[in-house]
């Protein structure tokens, strides 16, 4: 059924185009001579739309009935071709028709003639024709459409927030690898001094990678280890990236020094290895000490590794009684495990069909949890099961939750398919180009990027979508689908015309795909477009740079870099003007991290661009033919050599996101922007702007709508004008100020009487007298701040401010305070999870009055070179909180390497060596 799946996604982007495209048709169009054809072409878009909804209703009727008869596959790829048809005719209507106005009739009037507005009016009318007259010589299609009932919608789940739980961290999967996890924990905490390796070695669905999370998570085992590293591996990546980050889990503050850990007992877990020699490549660049080190190999392919054969896991399928028990632990967990009677033969022939695959059953159980308890809901879930005899069984299980999914959010999980396999992408980037797509409905007075981000929980929430990293308060910062999940989604996409993935110089062109999405995983170096292709939606080329000339390696290793080194950035110029010249109708561009140079100037032909994403390449300049893209809502143009924007920026009204940004010494720098900023309304985010006098600072006051503002260049003397324009912006959430040099003062003690209450996360970079007035109880959402260079005074309060904030969670602090003394009282930061304390140059003692910080996780502490003694009981908590340290001075790390040995410091109680764990569910 992909291309009943990815019809119905198709219909999803459909509505919006025909909104806008009646909007445009009845703008003022009765004081024109071209009233008739507007009329004409209005009842037609309303007739297109009438078949539509029936279009969709249809194919809802045969997702839901998994009707896969010959007959009826047929019907659905008319239907399918249909909704495309009706797209095309929506894009090309706005592609083609003048989008700025005219005050006058005569100029409206010639300007319509100039770009033959008549004709795209007539195209619209000569559609709705075709399509008529298509539906009319299928007559049994029309028989079938007619039985839909009006107003019938296609295929949505009430269940908006039942969501179901997850199977892997609950009881029952860990019963069933006892087994294996006591000897696995045995093996890891023995008094074998020489390292180990342990392989876990299984097919996929056998609980891999759950078993050795568990165990790599086990306080007992962490115990055992000065360091731990967790790392995907997954079948193609950059070794250099990967090492590099394993290196940095083990070793945060010297991940350039690897000597640091021959006297070091380290815990390696390498997930989804494939081939020898990606073990070796890993295994080669740790030290091979005699301290116990161990690691874990998660493997489908027993001869990536040469461990003891008594070292060796094998994951195989669980025995039947085991699977049936497992199945009924899920399923009927409100019934203590126990199956129904009249369940009993639908359930074992569930199970039997999981074919022995423990996540398998733990998915399946899970599903069927959340549905009535009754035969015929049951046999119908048995009945998906069996649809598509070509599917493997992970595909078998995943379709009954992907079906019930609303097809909006349908489309968002098979956008997934356009990244690489094992890639892992930042929230942003994802649903900004959902958003883009139409996939997004809107919701009351929620903005497109807040609805987007509960698609993204929900689709997290069904274990459809993995999470990469978490932000401190539980926001998704990136996330990745699993291997399996990615496989099925490219094949779905694939076999529906959603979208098409091209790797290393595929050129196949199939004449018969009407492709709407591409992915070129290789840069484009040979590719021959064919006319079906040339509707294309969105497209994403991915390439990688020198190492040598990205600055950001831990941004790459975040993202697990998984291409080798791509052509040159001419190649990367012709890939952009290939897009061009032949995908006029695009929506969605990501270059992201390829080597392009030369932002072309026929750019401005992609009229119906609605996102470009060029960070993290080598453009330098952007052309005035941009103000072409007046749908434009995404310019990403972050970490690239782009220093000034072109006038016509000013005329993109749509825009939501404009984010901007180059290095110079090092430092990241903003652009200056003109009094016309106020005009871009809408924006959402603005990164990096350069302020450079109080013009810039009025003008930002405008943009009452910003969720996130960036500035850098702030002086005394604004301090002001920055307070009067921040308090209009009540929805700003993300505050990041940076001062014009480290001597200037990024913020004045101006009165911010009403200051934004729903902010989140405030950065400030620069000098500070004192602490601004405006952090005080009033800001209840607050759970991050970052103080860099304030040098507060020494007659400063430093940290009573942040006492009054309920949500904080993380506060950092960088050469912060000039103080000898920083004190945090008994009974505050009771949300306090992450506290970082670098550069406090003067600072001989922190205190730490009981009951202070009660929920602290991590504490850092670098460059005090004064700091000799800490209050008691902050390090020798339960859970024991993680400590690191650098830079700091002789007489303070020989009290902590006496703390290894026991657990005290001296009198007062420091612990440490947690080691540092970077594993993120």
């Amino acid at each position: 059924m992909d291309i009943v799946t990815c019809a119905l996604a198709a219909g999803q982007t459909v509505t919006a185009l025909a909104t806008l495209t009646l909007q445009l048709l009845n703008h003022d169009g009765s004081n024109n001579s071209g009233y008739a054809t507007r009329r004409d072409a209005s009842e037609a878009v309303n007739e297109l739309m009438r078949w539509l909804y029936k279009f969709q209703a249809f194919l809802g009727d045969k997702q839901r009935d998994n009707d896969s008869s010959r007959v009826s596959q047929d019907f659905v790829n008319q239907i399918r071709d249909f909704t495309f048809d009706i797209e095309d005719a929506f894009d090309e209507f706005m592609f083609n028709v003048p989008h700025h106005t005219h005050t006058t009739t005569t100029h409206r009037f010639a300007h319509e003639w100039k770009y033959h507005v008549r004709s795209e009016l007539n195209k619209l009318c000569s559609c709705r024709d075709d399509i008529r007259n298509r539906r009319q010589s299928q007559n049994e299609l029309k028989r079938l459409l007619n039985q839909v009932r009006p107003g019938q919608e296609a295929s949505s789940s009430s269940q908006e927030t039942s969501l179901t739980h997850n199977i892997v961290e609950e009881e029952g999967m860990v019963d069933f690898q006892s087994r294996h996890q006591d000897r696995l924990v045995s093996q890891l905490t023995n008094t074998d001094q020489q390292r180990a390796t342990i392989l876990v070695v299984g097919p996929g669905g056998s609980g891999k990678t759950f078993l050795a999370k568990n165990v790599y998570q086990d306080k007992q085992v962490q115990g055992k280890f000065d360091c731990h590293a967790w790392i995907h591996v997954s079948q193609s990546y950059n070794v250099e990236t990967l090492k590099e980050d394993m290196f940095k889990q083990l070793s945060p503050r010297n991940s350039t020094e690897h000597t640091s850990l021959y006297d070091k007992r380290y815990l390696v877990v390498l997930d989804e290895v494939w081939r020898k020699e990606d073990f070796n490549a890993f295994a080669n660049a740790l030290p091979r000490n005699s301290k116990g080190s161990r690691i874990i190999v998660t493997t489908q392919k027993i001869d990536v590794a040469d461990p003891n054969q008594s070292n060796i896991h094998r994951m195989g399928k669980l025995h039947p009684d085991e699977a049936w028990n497992l199945f009924c632990m899920k399923a009927f967990r409100d019934r203590n495990g126990v199956c129904p009677d009249e369940l009993q033969s639908s359930s074992l022939e569930i199970v039997e069909r999981c074919e022995g695959l423990p996540l398998a059953i733990a998915f399946v159980g899970t599903s069927l949890s959340k549905k009535q308890p009754v035969l015929h809901e049951w046999n119908r879930f048995c009945k998906s099961l069996d649809f598509g005899t070509n599917l493997s069984v992970m595909r078998r299980i995943l379709q009954p939750s992907f079906e019930d999914l609303q097809d909006n959010h349908k489309s968002c999980l098979l956008y997934l398919s356009l990244f690489p396999k094992g890639y892992s992408i930042k929230r942003e980037r994802l649903i900004r180009s959902w958003i883009a797509e139409g996939f997004v409905k809107k919701i009351g007075g929620q903005t497109l990027e807040d609805i987007a981000e509960t698609y993204l929980n929900i689709l997290i929430e069904r274990h459809l979508v993995q999470v990469s990293e978490l932000e401190i308060d539980g926001q998704v910062r990136s996330c990745r689908v699993s291997n399996p999940i990615h496989e099925i989604l490219v094949s779905m996409s694939r076999g529906g015309s959603f979208s098409k993935v091209l790797e290393f110089n595929d050129d196949d062109t199939d004449s018969s795909e009407r492709v709407r999405r591409l992915s070129f995983q290789n840069g484009i170096t040979k590719f021959r477009c064919n006319k079906n292709w040339s509707k294309v939606r969105s497209c994403f080329i991915f390439g990688q740079q020198d190492d040598a000339d990205n600055s950001s390696s831990s941004r790459r290793s975040l993202r697990h870099r998984t291409f080798k080194k791509s052509s040159s950035s001419g190649t990367a110029g012709n890939s952009l003007k290939t897009v061009i010249k032949n995908f006029e109708l695009l929506k969605v561009l990501d270059m992201q991290d390829t080597p392009l140079k030369d932002f072309s100037k026929t750019v401005g032909q992609l009229v119906l661009l609605r996102c470009l994403n060029l960070s993290y390449t080598q453009v330098q300049e952007v052309p005035g033919s941009i103000e072409n893209l007046v749908f434009l809502e995404t310019l990403n143009l972050k970490h690239t050599h782009v220093t000034n924007l072109p006038k016509g920026i000013y005329e993109l009204h749509r825009l939501r996101h404009l984010l901007v940004s180059y290095r110079d010494d090092g430092e990241e720098q903003g652009v200056e922007v003109s009094k016309r900023i106020r005009g871009l309304s809408s924006l959402q985010e603005l990164s990096l702007i350069k302020v450079n006098k109080s013009r810039t600072i009025k003008d930002m006051g405008h943009l009452t709508q910003l969720r996130k503002l960036k500035l850098v260049g702030l002086t005394k003397e604004l301090g002001e004008e920055f307070c009067e324009s921040i308090q209009k912006m009540k929805g700003l959430r993300t505050l990041d100020a940076r001062a014009k040099t480290e001597k200037d003062y990024v913020y004045s003690d101006c009165n911010m009487e009403k200051p934004p209450v729903e902010i989140h996360r405030l950065y400030l970079k620069g000098r500070l007298d004192l602490l601004p007035r405006f952090i005080n109880s009033k800001l209840q959402n607050l759970v991050k701040v970052v103080l860099k260079g304030s040098k507060l005074p020494a007659n400063a309060m430093p940290v009573q401010p942040f006492e009054a904030l309920p949500s904080l969670m993380e506060l950092e602090m960088v050469e912060y305070y000039t103080g000898e003394e920083l004190v945090f009282r008994a009974g505050k930061f009771n949300s306090l999870k992450r506290l970082h304390i670098e550069e406090f140059v003067e600072l001989s003692m922190v205190v730490v009055e009981d009951d202070s910080m009660p929920k602290l996780e991590k504490l850092t502490i670098c460059k005090c070179k004064n700091l000799k003694s800490a209050s008691p009981g902050i390090f020798n908590r339960e859970p024991p909180v993680e400590f690191s340290h650098d830079e700091m001075n002789e007489e303070f790390i020989s009290n902590l390497q006496r703390g290894k040995k026991g657990k005290n410091f001296d009198e007062q109680g420091l612990e440490t060596g947690i080691g540092s764990s970077q594993y993120h569910q």
